[in-house]
């Protein structure tokens, strides 16, 4: 029994716990406390001789990769020593290794950045890397290989050059087989020993003597068991916390590609170790979460080598992209690279076709429509969700690898921007939306060392109808502007029909500006807070789907009231702005530039409207535009 039987010892616990509680004892009691149920204490794991057992076991039990298998060009070699801590070194003869683990860390968790190989030192790191050199993250897992009998180790930045763009990328695009392959992950999410503190409570038996009874404190692991990683708290609601507090290795987003390659994954956490594989945790020191914790991570690719049918392909691939985008990045470059090993791992069992920037070729004007999602915060319930800051197009640093980032990723690519995202639902309902745009020509220049990598230029020819409207929006607005008009702590982005602002008086106050805009305009999915132009601004709906069923309309009617159908068609449209600034670099790439009287453009938002909701917009012809 857990925690549901009322004892008198209760009583001295005020403030000791927060959260749900374990009762137990150590040994069998008589009077009762039998009922209770014994545990043992959770203790560093490499002393726990039940827990140090399975791990062992599980790694004996994986069969060795075939001679096939691509390996990765560096490893680890930790050697036969008798001790923990001996001095360690690189190996470039690989293809004999038949086992190895990997590591899965944060670099932020030190007080500074890890040990790196480059160029400049790659031959003193073939010959020895001092133990002592390297960081507590990277000793733990040195200790841990040991422990468990693991001669072989794979650490990104030792194992990569870091300062040579080519061997990234070789590398990076073999990184689906080097985690997907090794016996185990060793996922660091803390360099303390593993231990869960515990209360002891003595309790008066029949006999005289006093019994003992232990309380702890039941972790609730919230970053392993739950798919979305939760923003950590910032200064305030509507901010973004510093790339600095997400020092999380389940918060981290080149980890989640990491955990969802591999086919095992030991969590060492603060508190207790864990075991994922086959897509649920299998094991824990505290024998609770085991039990019922299907999280969908580490080994679930390994149990899937047969073709998805489409739409749980679809599903498969919205599902990567909502949960790696609400993911931390140092850089943004890094988005695409990130989650390249995975891309090809998906692309290749489930058959999905040409990757294209983060999407896929086949089925493209569907896989266009993605809209920016405010970033969720780990203070669940008490914040408003809708108060949350939204995606940026830029951040604040540069790339991590010299020419590794690409000149640019097209706007169409959820990549283009930096923050949490989904794709929508609605073009893929056959029966309800139907496509009136038809692409003309799709280019996406990559590197042939990394072709799901980094994008080195791209674009999409489209034929299709494109209305013109007026933006307004709440960028730049103080925090009491927005409370002024009932509005939330984020951008809000509408369209208006040209011909309205003409009826209005636009010397009014933006209070009153910004009134009209809400009852005649028409609120969209803004793709990024800080690129929006200013309002009045001229911007282009290019309209890719169209359902033309009727549409509930919510103006006055005396009959009906304020809700009536009215005939209407209900399109999803790309919000555009006018963009010639990346026609060069496409050119550079080997690229042609656009036809004679073929503009391009930058997708800045999404929304759904009904073209009845612009009456006074004159329908256009069919033209051609380009998509950048």
């Amino acid at each position: 029994m857990r925690g549901f039987v009322r004892f008198p010892f209760f009583r001295v616990l005020p403030g000791i716990f927060s959260g749900k509680i374990l009762i137990f004892t150590i040994k069998d009691w008589p009077d009762g406390l039998g009922a209770i149920g014994t545990k043992i204490h959770v203790i560093p794991w490499w002393q726990d001789y039940t827990t140090l057992s399975v791990c062992r076991a599980a790694i004996e039990e994986e069969q060795p990769p075939p001679a096939s298998f691509p390996r990765p060009t560096r490893l680890l070699d930790l050697g036969l020593a008798s001790t923990l801590e001996s001095d360690i070194h690189l190996t470039e003869d690989t293809a004999h290794i038949s086992r190895y683990a990997t590591l899965s860390h944060c670099w932020l968790q030190g007080a500074s950045e890890p040990i790196k190989t480059r160029t400049s030192n790659l031959g003193q790191h073939l010959q020895t890397i001092p133990f002592v050199s390297l960081s507590p993250t990277f000793q733990q897992a040195v200790r841990a290989c040991r422990r468990l009998y693991i001669r072989h180790l794979w650490i990104d930045s030792l194992c990569i050059i870091q300062d040579d763009r080519h061997d990234w990328e070789r590398e990076g695009s073999n990184m689906d087989n080097i985690y997907a392959r090794s016996c185990v992950t060793l996922a660091m999410h803390s360099t303390a020993d593993s231990l869960m503190p515990y209360h002891i409570l003595p309790f008066p038996l029949h006999d005289g003597s006093v019994g003992e009874v232990f309380v702890r404190e039941l972790t609730k692991h919230p970053d392993l068991l739950h798919h979305v990683a939760a923003a950590p708290k910032a200064e305030d609601k509507d901010k973004i916390a510093p790339n600095e507090a997400w020092g999380r290795v389940s918060l981290r987003g080149w980890c989640y590609q990491e955990r969802a390659l591999s086919r095992r994954i030991f969590h060492m956490t603060r508190e207790e170790l864990l075991i994922e594989e086959g897509g649920g945790i299998v094991y824990c020191q505290c024998s609770h979460h085991h039990w019922d914790s299907q999280v969908g991570f580490a080994g679930w690719l390994a149990d899937r080598m047969r073709p998805l049918p489409e739409d749980q392909a679809k599903y498969t691939w919205s599902n990567t992209v909502r949960q790696y985008t609400q993911r931390m990045f140092s850089f943004e470059s890094d988005l695409l690279p990130g989650l390249a090993g995975l891309a090809r791992r998906l692309g290749t069992e489930f058959q999905m076709g040409q990757y294209f920037a983060g999407l896929w070729r086949e089925n493209l004007l569907r896989w266009f429509c993605w809209k920016s999602m405010s970033w969720e915060s780990e203070i669940r319930g008490a914040v408003c969700p809708s108060c949350r800051p939204y995606p940026r197009r830029r951040l604040a640093n540069s790339p991590r690898h010299e020419g590794g980032a690409g000149k640019f990723v097209p706007s169409f690519s959820w990549a283009s921007r930096f923050g949490p995202c989904e794709f929508m639902h609605d073009p893929w309902r056959l029966n309800e939306y139907v496509a009136v745009a038809e692409i003309l020509r799709a280019e996406c220049r990559v590197s042939p060392r990394s072709p799901f990598g980094g994008v080195l230029a791209g674009f999409v020819d489209i034929k299709a109808s494109l209305y013109r409207a007026l933006h307004f929006s709440t960028s730049g607005w103080s925090r009491e502007e927005l409370i002024d008009m009932n509005l939330c702590l984020t951008q809000h982005a509408y369209v208006v029909d040209e011909g309205f602002p003409s009826r209005w008086n636009v010397s009014a106050t933006k209070k009153v500006v910004f009134g009209h805009v809400k009852g005649c305009g028409r609120e969209f999915k803004v793709d990024a807070g800080d690129d929006l132009p200013p309002d009045g601004s001229t911007v282009y709906l290019l309209e890719l789907f169209q359902d033309p069923c009727f549409h509930q309309d919510s103006s006055y009617d005396e009959e009906s009231g304020w809700k009536r159908a009215v005939p209407g068609e209900r399109s999803i449209m790309l919000v555009l702005v006018p963009d010639e600034s990346k026609t060069a670099s496409i050119e550079a790439s080997g690229l042609s530039g656009p036809s004679k009287g073929v503009r391009s453009f930058r997708r800045i938002g999404i929304g759904i409207f009904g073209l009845f909701e612009f009456m006074d917009m004159a329908l256009p012809e069919e033209t051609v535009i380009r998509l950048v």
